[in-house]
């Protein structure tokens, strides 16, 4: 890693060494807490699973704006459902019983529109369910929360990264009030 600058003359570009530049941190950092968060929800999905939102989690590049770094995640549109569940409209079913609730606390609802079959279909072909069952399974019983997000995206998670970045900004600084004051 490097970190370099312009002298006051302006006449030489010196690089000096150093851990890890900022940048360097957000992308180590980023990265970690997409494989945690990969893992947990591993470990929270059934079996034969499309893997869709597994492999959507991503780090987007960092950007560079008015002296400030800006760290991005994305991932498929639904992974809040997935984190938070969905609480389903209810009801009756054909044999009288009702549908069992699993949406929780969440804040999201059903309400009259169920779920796309779209965005089912592939899960529901690797389990071997008729995808319309699946649909109207999800909106009336909702869907589980996993807390897949929540439980990886925590205060010790930023204490850690403020911990990193302070570390590398330290040492920066380090290096130019050394250079500036020799």
């Amino acid at each position: 890693m490097s970190f370099s600058w312009l002298e006051d003359t302006g006449k030489s570009n010196e690089t000096f060494a150093v851990g890890e530049s900022i940048q360097d941190v957000l992308i180590e950092w980023g990265n970690e807490v997409i494989d945690k968060l990969q893992a947990s929800l591993i470990a929270k999905q059934s079996s034969n699973t499309t893997l869709n939102l597994y492999s959507s989690l991503v780090v987007l590049p960092i950007e560079l704006g008015d002296s400030k770094f800006t760290l991005k995640f994305q991932a498929e549109d639904y992974w809040k459902f997935i984190n938070e569940g969905v609480k389903g409209v209810g009801g009756q079913k054909k044999d009288g019983s009702v549908w069992t609730q699993k949406g929780g606390a969440s804040p999201y609802t059903f309400r009259d529109k169920k779920p796309p079959t779209e965005a089912l279909s592939l899960w529901a072909y690797a389990k071997g369910l008729n995808v319309f069952a699946v649909q109207n399974s999800i909106f009336h019983k909702g869907i589980k929360p996993t807390h897949f997000w929540d439980e990886v995206i925590n205060e010790n998670l930023v204490k850690d990264l403020v911990k990193r970045l302070e570390k590398a900004g330290a040492k920066e600084v380090e290096l130019v009030l050394s250079k500036d004051f020799k």
